[in-house]
Order: C-alpha cells, then structure tokens, then sequence
C-alpha cells in the first residue's frame, strides 16, 4: 500500500529499506513514485533530500519517475561525545484544548471596534449586546416570581437599535442577531483546540550550546517556525513536520514561550521550548509583535 508523504500529495512512499553494518550504521532508503515533474522537482527539494548521502531519480514511460533516497546514520565508530550538538533534538506536537467566550469566536469579529488612528468613535456593538443581555438576564432574575413579565425591552430596543444604525451591513446586523439568540440560550462559552509545537534537546555534559531568548513572546509566522526547525539537526521525520506546518497552519502565528531547563542524570541538561498556535488576529500584535 502507498503512502501519502506527509506535505505534498504529489509524491508516494512506495518502499522503505533499512540496513545496518558495522562501519556505517543503519541505512534507510526511501523510494518514492509519481508524476516525473514531481520527482524532477523534489530530487533537488530539501524536504526530500536534505541531509542525505544518496540520491537518484530514474523516469519511467507514461510521464512517471522514481525517486530513491538514501540517508546514513553517524558513523558508529564514534564514542565522544560532541559538546556543540544535542545528543536529541525531537519536535512534538501537543494539543489542548481551552474554553473561550462565545463573543470571542471569529464569526462575530464582523462586531469589532478598529483600532483608532483618528478621531473616530468606537461604536462598542459587540460590547453593548454583551450588556444588554446581562440587564435581560437581570431584570427576568428579578421579575421572575410574576406572572405578568412580557417585557424583555433592553434586548428588543438593542435589536431595534442595531437595525437603526446606518452603516453597518447586513453581515453585522445577522452576526448581532445571532449573538443575542446564543446568548439568550445560555450558550456562554465554546471549545477551542490548539496545538503547542515542542522541542525537547538533551544537551551533554560541559555543552557549549545556549539557550535562545531571541523573540520570545512574539508571534512567529509558520515560515520563521520552519526556518528554525531545518537550521537544527534535521531529519525525515522532521521534513514531514515542517510539510504539517506548511500545509495545515499557513497563515497562522506561534507565540514563542519561554524555555525551560531541567537538570538530568549525569551532567545532562533538558532544555524544552514551547510555541503556541493562535489564528490571524487572535492575539493583538501591538502586545504580542509579530516575527516574520
């Protein structure tokens, strides 16, 4: 069966060997099948071939070709370890999940106030709904041990109010509509589930590798992400990564958190570094500024 290369759906896994010896370690080669454009094009691609010690791309009849790529693991000889490189060097992913307003979910951001460069006003729709629903709620707390409350004015002069105003469209007036229905059906909050990119190095003993602060508590771009992850020990699994984050977050950001350093057994050191996923817009760039 033929496997999807994680980041392009060009290109099939068709084979994989692995073979070990006592001078070169294990050997893994990868041999992948499409269309020759496809093939032509990732046999100089380094989400392919980066790192590798063999490659060869051979074209078949019919507009096909076949890719085979060989990576070498370090040579086994060696028995020092080297203080400028990570003994591992992993990127995860973990989700988690949060709980949010249900004002703050993107199909209400038609609701949001600009942000002020002029003497504009701020209308606050979405700030005056949320209230009127809250002295709704109030006045029927209040009213509840009566028989003759018929009379939700604070929501009915809103709705009324936001079918006045002029210059809002018709996108604005159903989003206001909505929010006051899901408001007044106690739906409060929602859930959200993101993901945190984690990479975890296991530093040696006396390492000369420090820690990088540079832009933490930015917002990175996916691309910068990517950059960062292939300039580090790199490797296949780390390709397909990189091809998850270009595929499936594009256009959305990564606040980067601050590392944490934990003390191991023999000298080692664990150095975690977190970035966390947000949309476009969800966190403000004028506190969280943006790294591209």
């Amino acid at each position: 069966m033929s496997l999807f290369f994680r980041g392009t759906t060009a290109l099939t896994v068709e084979n994989i060997e692995r073979s070990f010896s006592e001078s070169n370690g294990w050997e893994s080669v990868y041999t992948y099948k499409g269309p020759w454009s496809a093939v032509d094009a990732a046999s100089t691609n380094s989400a392919y071939v980066g790192n590798a010690s063999r490659v060869e791309s051979k074209q078949e009849p019919g507009g096909y070709g076949i890719l085979t790529v060989a990576f070498a693991s370090i040579d086994n000889t060696i028995t020092e370890t080297q203080t400028d490189q990570p003994d591992t060097d992993n990127w995860t992913f973990t989700p988690y999940k949060i709980q949010k307003f249900i004002w703050e979910a993107p199909y209400f951001n038609v609701l949001n106030d600009a942000r002020i460069t002029s003497g504009t006003n701020l209308p606050g729709y979405k700030k005056r709904l949320v209230a009127a629903i809250e002295a709704y709620r109030a006045t029927a707390q209040s009213n509840a041990s009566t028989n003759d409350f018929t009379n939700p004015t604070e929501v009915a002069d809103f709705i009324n109010y936001i079918d006045a105003v002029v210059g809002l469209s018709s996108a604005q007036k159903q989003a206001a509509r909505d929010l006051c229905w899901m408001l007044l059906n106690d739906e409060d909050t929602y859930e959200v589930s993101k993901y945190t990119l984690r990479n975890t190095r296991i530093l040696p003993a006396n390492t000369s590798l420090a820690v990088n602060h540079i832009y933490t508590g930015y917002q990175w771009t996916t691309n910068r992400v990517v950059d960062l992850i292939l300039s580090q020990q790199t490797s296949v699994t780390k390709y397909a990564i990189c091809g998850d984050l270009l595929g499936y977050f594009a256009g959305t950001y990564w606040r980067k958190e601050a590392p944490v350093i934990n003390e191991m057994q023999g000298g080692k050191f664990e150095v975690v570094q977190e970035f966390t996923n947000f949309s476009s817009g969800e966190l403000n760039y004028l506190i969280y500024p943006i790294f591209s």
